[in-house]
């Protein structure tokens, strides 16, 4: 005899899929792995919405017919860039076994990728996995998301790994979402905390390696490629930066930023005197955030999570 077959009613998943036809199979498959409250889309923009209104727990995407806008999505979201909750399971679905598909959806930082047509027996496998585990979230100035190493060489550096939320194992367990938010809240400031500091030791070692560029008459194309990325650096630090221990940088690193901007305004190679100007900034940036870490400040304040 079969057992009782489980239900998630609390659990908000949100499928999308272009196809009505694959769509409508889709959910109702769905349904009968036990979800109830299933939001269905055609819209790329939907999914940005129903995740920025704290609408979505599990989210199933086709990532064949807009890779590269789906993978854009997933990837903002775990940056942070959608919403107040960068940690809802993220399941791409694929059309094919490709392995260089199959890699750039992984390394936007979904938690699984399922072939499709989908298999209910597959997407039950999936559901009670998550149930009893998800992976830490690796963090480095370039990626946010689950970990993908299959094996750490020795000695090689690292990312550092942080636990995440787990909205459906939480929710199933019977938790508040209160509860689960908190739990949000406390894993996005150790986030912020651990990706400004990427970001900061990027932006040092760009702004030396655009100094050697320009000195030395490098690729051109090589040197622009260097000032794009340290404007996109530094604008992802001040986006972060009022969320943690380090604010009291967010002057100097606004002065930067206005070097940055200039060295991307500039026809050609930068004059010698905005190069300075840009050493001089990172150097003062730089000496701001060590003296913040030797005064051995914490992420900002944000309430411990409370077990109900």
């Amino acid at each position: 005899m079969m057992g009782k077959m489980k239900s998630y009613p609390k659990i908000q998943v949100l499928l999308f899929e272009p196809q009505l036809t694959l769509r409508t199979v889709m959910r109702s498959m769905l349904r009968d792995a036990g979800f109830l409250d299933i939001r269905e889309t055609d819209r790329l923009e939907d999914v940005t919405e129903a995740v920025g209104s704290q609408q979505v727990d599990i989210i199933l995407g086709d990532t064949q017919v807009d890779t590269d806008a789906m993978c854009d999505i997933i990837r903002d979201i775990r940056h942070d860039i959608h919403g107040e909750n960068p940690f809802p399971i993220a399941i791409g679905l694929a059309g094919s076994a490709d392995q260089q598909h199959i890699a750039h959806v992984v390394n936007a930082g979904f938690d699984a990728v399922i072939l499709k047509p989908l298999d209910l027996s597959l997407v039950r496998q999936r559901v009670e996995h998550f149930l009893r585990a998800r992976k830490p979230f690796a963090v480095t100035s370039t990626y946010i998301g689950p970990d993908r190493r299959q094996k750490v060489r020795e000695g090689a550096g690292s990312a550092r790994m942080i636990e995440v939320p787990n909205p459906l194992q939480l929710l199933c367990e019977g938790r508040p979402r209160e509860t689960v938010m908190s739990r949000i809240r406390a894993a996005r400031a150790e986030i912020d905390e651990e990706k400004v500091l990427c970001d900061a030791k990027s932006i040092w070692w760009l702004a030396d390696k655009i100094g050697d560029a320009c000195l030395f008459d490098a690729n051109p194309e090589k040197r622009d490629a260097l000032i794009v990325q340290i404007n996109r650096q530094v604008a992802a630090v001040e986006q972060r930066l009022p969320r943690t221990a380090y604010a009291p940088v967010l002057d100097i690193c606004h002065a930067l930023q206005e070097v940055a901007a200039r060295l991307g305004r500039s026809e050609g190679r930068p004059s010698n005197e905005t190069v300075t100007e840009l050493l001089n900034a990172t150097k003062a940036a730089k000496v701001a955030f060590e003296r913040q870490i030797q005064s051995d400040l914490r992420p900002a304040d944000v309430p411990e999570p409370v077990d109900a």
